[in-house]
């Protein structure tokens, strides 16, 4: 990912983080502790007061200082796992105080205990080969019902394109809170509000001395929880961000970060020493050779893309403003590891060499849900791809970071976003990722099956296109193929953990530009009930969605990861001495954004069930959760069908 994902950490790091400047101990608390125990009693703690204050101060050069001010109330009298705490920050902001300590409050008098001990770490983990984000680790001295837990910190930039971005909800509620920017009367800023209960957002301003302050507050104090369904916060915790448009200095407005073209010229600078170096030798031979049985433009593309995939270890690496930065093609190509950035750089350097024409965009992952067009902002974007312009002067989305996408095939977490690509002399091209169609994502998972006593046996075979061919194929790599059953039992889960998966064979995983088969056999024993002389057996051996649990009337928006086709196929052959009763009705649920259908069949001796699920969506929100509630549990009421055999008479 882009390292503008420093200012998306940063911030949700410090989500419980407010600010404000603390004025003393006092001897009375600020509120009534029973009252607010009995306003919260399912919340072992809640945020009594946040804030925080962001100044303008024009020193030799503009300064921006951040007061941040949190304050935790313990309202449980087992709330000792509060004592171990942890705050981040980055190295965007330049740390100028941070403070921790308890507040205990006895007899009317309020006692403050300092935290003696800050232990400054680095969490680093496979994905990131440097990261300039860091942590002070500490303990809250004092912990017990009552106790208020404060954190305070200021750290400054001068960088004046950062947003500002606040949360106004939290995962546990917040009594008390407010955001406010204090500025000279010639900044001007510019600000938009996200997620859900924006209307609860009251803003005021006050002008004195020459000096604006802008305040937001929030009269809302419920929880913004996330479930296993549910897009990431930002698609519903009310937020805001703000960008200083510009100021005026010696009676000229210098712009900062007003419009799209303030934006642009903003990500340019970032990638002009590598947008505008001199082909390196190396690369222009390597591109020659890897490219050399190409027939066309796009089998040249097709080949470089597969390259840099299979050849370039993507490792992220964060370093604060040189996070912005692509490193130069020719490093990343000597060092054969890279960022997105750096992949980018070179993926853009490699189509070039061949005379193709190609150029650096940034785009924001699913987890952001914010658009360039909405909303101008550095927080739009977290990830950097590379774009090449076919023949008809469409673009192509190369993302270097996946491995075994081809180039028809763009990764999930980029679609239905927008995409800011640069183009030549401070142009630029908003364009809209495409969603793929459904049946891009498949699974087409056929058994055909024989009845030996209560087990099934029989042979199974498993076709993956699109996203689910990728997911699979990475999981493979690497493996020795006696794990490969094992994971394909994972992967393709069936009602009974009982079903085994036998032997596996799967076709070439380097090629991904074919749809990947998986051939199988297995075993099911225990499978078929019997009650006097008849026999039970129930074909809906996969149970797609059926552990997915949506209520009707549900608040959050559903996400699925991808749209996606499934298809179960089913034959069961049976003996000579058993026939089938009567088969359960044929079924369906349409619906523009999902669907399914089940289709029974019955010859002299098969059964054949036919599954097909539709899932056309990203996001659902409203009424359409409701309707596919609906279809879930008609669903699973259908994957509940057993069919009798009877003991056939002479």
């Amino acid at each position: 990912m882009i390292s503008l994902n420093n200012i998306d950490r940063f911030y949700i790091c410090l989500l419980l983080i407010g600010a404000c400047t603390f004025t003393g101990v006092s001897g009375q608390l600020p509120y009534n502790f029973n009252a607010l125990k009995e306003k919260y009693s399912k919340n072992p703690v809640i945020i009594s007061d946040r804030y925080l204050k962001i100044d303008f101060k024009s020193e030799k050069e503009p300064v921006i200082e951040r007061t941040e001010y949190r304050e935790l109330l313990v309202l449980s009298d087992n709330a000792t796992f509060l004592a171990d705490s942890k705050e981040y920050f980055s190295g965007l902001y330049e740390l100028k105080k941070f403070e921790a300590y308890s507040l205990i409050t006895e007899k009317g008098k309020t006692k403050k205990y300092p935290v003696e001990k800050y232990t400054r770490v680095s969490e680093l983990d496979d994905e990131f080969f440097f990261d300039d984000e860091y942590a002070f680790q500490f303990l809250f001295p004092a912990v017990s019902q009552g106790a208020r837990l404060v954190t305070e910190s200021v750290s400054t930039t001068h960088d004046l394109h950062l947003p500002f971005i606040y949360f106004f909800g939290s995962r546990i509620p917040i009594e008390n809170q407010k955001f406010t920017i204090s500025c000279p009367s010639g900044v001007v800023i510019r600000y938009h509000l996200f997620g859900l209960d924006t209307s609860l957002i009251h803003f005021t301003t006050a002008e004195k001395n020459g000096i604006i302050t802008y305040q937001w507050t929030f009269s809302g104090n419920k929880c913004y929880e996330t479930d296993e369904y549910s897009p990431p916060q930002r698609y519903f915790t009310p937020h805001i961000i703000v960008n200083i448009a510009g100021y005026y200095e010696n009676g000229r407005f210098i712009n900062v970060m007003s419009s799209m073209n303030d934006l642009i010229s903003w990500c340019q600078a970032k990638i002009n020493r590598v947008d505008k170096e001199n082909m390196p030798a190396e690369i222009r031979q390597l591109t020659d050779s890897v490219t050399r049985n190409a027939g066309s433009d796009f089998d040249k593309v097709r080949l470089i893309y597969a390259w840099v995939q299979k050849n370039i270890k993507y490792i992220a690496f964060e370093d604060g403003e040189n996070g912005y930065v692509p490193a130069e093609a020719k490093n990343v190509l000597k060092l054969r590891y890279g960022d997105c950035k750096g992949k980018t750089s070179l993926l853009v350097a490699m189509l070039r060499s061949q005379g193709l024409k190609a150029s650096f965009a940034w785009v924001g992952t699913r987890d952001l849900p914010y658009r360039y067009t909405e909303f101008p902002s550095i927080a739009n974007s977290n990830h950097m791809i590379a774009v090449w312009w076919d023949e008809s002067g469409h673009p192509v989305i190369l993302d270097g970071t996946t491995r075994n996408h081809n180039i028809s095939e763009i990764p999930v977490f980029i679609q239905g976003k927008e995409c800011l690509i640069a183009k030549e002399n401070g142009e630029y091209l908003v364009y809209s990722i495409p969603v793929a169609p459904s049946t891009s994502n498949s699974v087409n998972d056929s058994l055909f099956i024989e009845l030996k006593g209560d087990t099934l046996i029989g042979y199974g075979k498993a076709t993956l296109t699109g996203e689910r061919k990728a997911d699979l194929i990475s999981i493979l790599e690497g493996k020795d193929t006696s794990k490969i059953s094992n994971i394909v039992t994972q992967m393709l889960p069936k009602a009974s953990n009982k079903f085994l998966i036998t032997s596996a064979t799967c076709s070439d995983l380097s090629d991904t530009e074919h749809p990947l088969i998986i051939n199988y056999t297995f075993r099911l024993p225990d499978y078929v009930s019997k009650n006097r002389d008849i026999y039970y057996i129930n074909p809906n051996i996969d149970r797609f969605l059926n552990n997915m649990d949506i209520s009707s009337g549900r608040n959050l928006p559903v996400e699925n990861e991808m749209t996606l086709t499934h298809l179960f196929f089913c034959s069961i052959k049976l003996p000579d001495n058993l026939e089938a009763g009567i088969l359960p009705e044929n079924s369906s649920f349409e619906n523009p954004k999902f669907g399914f259908s089940q289709q029974y069949q019955l010859s002299k001796k098969e059964i054949r069930l036919t599954t097909y699920i539709n899932l056309n969506f990203i996001i659902l929100e409203g009424e359409e959760i409701n309707k596919y509630s609906e279809m879930l549990c008609q669903l699973k009421r259908n994957y509940l069908r057993s069919i009798p055999l009877t003991i056939k008479h002479q």
